[in-house]
């Protein structure tokens, strides 16, 4: 919990609200192992992005801190959390609810969300294009220029 979290304000019903979401029953099987961390690409770039103390912020209810935090858009939602997780607790899915959550509660604009899940709508063509570029010319494979493939796709839809 954050040291400046008020424990009068404390939403003993976040973690209901979470499980109630789709994707989101699993939230209250975590024990804060720290192994979802330890296996995500944004906490490697971005030390102060951490699923474990996210999810045990919802444990705990301390809501304003969670939702007047950036960090849970900053998820990927690539599910390496969940493949490495013992409790099969799928944080990508939690943020999903979370995300609904702020939408809902007026944390932030709907249109914001529409605009994250654009986002991530294009990032997952961009990798499914590049990976289909690679697979086409695997067996020339030393000619791929990775940066120069990712250029042209990016632009491709200007």
């Amino acid at each position: 919990m954050a040291e400046n979290t008020d424990k009068n304000k404390l939403d003993p019903m976040l973690k209901y609200k979470v499980a109630e979401k789709p994707g989101g029953e699993t939230v209250k099987a975590c024990y804060s192992c720290g192994v979802c961390t330890a296996a995500c690409p944004v906490n490697e770039v971005n030390e102060d992005f951490n699923p474990r103390k996210m999810i045990r912020m919802i444990l705990l209810g301390d809501k304003e801190n969670l939702f007047s935090s950036d960090l849970m858009w900053y998820c990927m939602l690539c599910e390496r959390c969940y493949a490495n997780c013992p409790q099969k607790v799928n944080f990508a899915h939690i943020a999903r609810a979370l995300r609904d959550i702020a939408v809902e509660e007026g944390f932030v604009d709907s249109e914001f969300s529409v605009i994250i899940k654009k986002i991530e709508s294009r990032v997952g063509d961009l990798r499914k294009d590049a990976i289909a570029e690679v697979l086409k010319n695997k067996k020339n494979i030393e000619n791929i220029d990775i940066n120069k493939t990712l250029k042209e796709l990016i632009n491709s839809d200007e």
